[in-house]
Formats: C-alpha cells, structure tokens, sequence
C-alpha cells in the first residue's frame, strides 16, 4: 500500500471516528442508562478515545512524518483532550444530557493509555528493528573484514 493510500487510509478512520463520537453524544442518555450502566458507559468512553488516539498518531505519523515521537504523542493528546472537551461542550445543547469535566478527563486518560501502549509497540518493535538491522550490518562488515584478512597475502617478490 502506497503512503498515499495509507495516509487517506488513516485519515478516513479518523473522521468515521469522530462522526461516531458526535452522533452518539446527540443520542439521549436514557436509553443509553437502562441498557448499560455507569461503569461500563465510562469505559466505553475511555475505549473510544484509545482507539482514536491510535489511530491519530498514526496518522499523524504518516501525514507529517514525525519521527519524533514525544511531539507525536503530545499532539495526540491534545487533540483527543480538545475533542472531548468539544464533545462534552456540545452534550450540553442536547435534551436529557450534561457536559461533565470528569467525562473529559476519563476520555482524555483512555486517550493517554492509547499513546502508551502505541509508544510500546514503537520504542520495542520500530525501534528495536532499527537497532538489529544496524547491528546485523555492522556483523556482516565485521565478518568481511575477518574474511579479507584469513585470506593469505600474495608475496610480492623484490626485484634487486
């Protein structure tokens, strides 16, 4: 898959993502509270945001090409932690829902452990490939240079 192609890829995941966050924060919470209850709502939402904000680091990744990955991360966060406050700004201008600071904080965290465990998976496999490769190549010039020099030397004879 080409760069292009990942990078709409990413980029359309992003905004099914938050157009899935957006139409369910206009749904009514009495629905939603007969069927689940407070805990498993609040993990649902803390869920939501680990996946976007996968998600959007790797998008970001691929759209800016950060190899730096603390400034990845705290644009991740950011963003996520905008959204939410967005998010929970607008349930306020809904019928039957609140805007709470803590649904903020909880999506934010689901957000944070989402850069975590994407931070796992780049430090110990991107990372760490990096450093076997470079180390299988300084192997393999190491074991020419032991080759060139097991090879017996041609005497050259002086003429006198």
């Amino acid at each position: 898959m080409s760069m292009k192609n990942k990078k709409k890829l990413f980029f359309t995941i992003v905004m099914l993502v938050l157009a899935g966050l957006w139409c369910a924060s206009m749904e009514k919470i009495d629905k939603a509270s007969k069927i689940l209850n407070l805990p498993l709502r609040k993990l649902m939402h803390a869920s939501v945001y680990f996946v976007l904000s996968i998600v959007l680091i790797i998008y970001i990744n691929y759209m800016f090409d950060i190899r730096k990955y603390l400034l990845s991360a705290l644009i991740t966060i950011a963003l996520c932690a905008g959204f939410a406050a967005s998010d929970e700004y607008h349930q306020t201008f809904v019928a039957g829902r609140t805007g709470q600071v803590k649904d903020v904080l909880i999506d934010t965290t689901g957000a944070c452990v989402g850069v975590l465990v994407y931070g796992t998976y780049y430090v110990s496999f991107r990372l760490g490939y990096r450093r076997c490769s470079i180390e299988l190549l300084d192997e393999q010039e190491l074991e020419k240079t032991k080759v060139l020099e097991l090879e017996p030397k041609k005497k050259t004879k002086k003429k006198k």
